[in-house]
């Protein structure tokens, strides 16, 4: 009686042992899968973040590129229209030096007919 009596409690602290060992090792687990995930979920936000501050440089990249690009076609534009107006002042310039000198020639010319007449 005795000897079963202690068998069936050796035998109850081996099952309870291994009830604590089973409920041990699904705690364990647990705690390890959440921290998986808490990571997972970490490691994709910091992705996340790192993708959005990429696309932002492009675009603020790509902005700068295109606001210079269009300041250097104005200033292109400016100074040829620059150049046009020097060049059509000069041509105008020369055109009225000439019509000068044509009208003092044939008005020399007149008073010397005028004078040998």
């Amino acid at each position: 009686m005795w000897r079963s009596s202690a068998t069936w409690m050796i035998h109850m602290v081996i099952l309870h042992f291994q009830e604590m060992m089973m409920k041990l090792m699904i705690a364990m687990l647990v705690f390890l899968m959440e921290m998986m995930m808490k990571l997972m979920i970490a490691m994709l936000v910091f992705l996340m973040e790192m993708m959005m501050k990429l696309m932002i440089a492009m675009l603020v990249f790509l902005m700068e590129m295109m606001m210079k690009l269009m300041i250097a076609m104005l200033v292109f534009l400016m100074e040829m229209m620059m150049k046009l107006m020097i060049a059509m002042l000069v041509f105008l310039m020369e055109m009225m030096m000439k019509l000068m000198i044509a009208m003092l020639v044939f008005l020399m010319e007149m008073m010397m007919k005028l004078m040998i007449a």
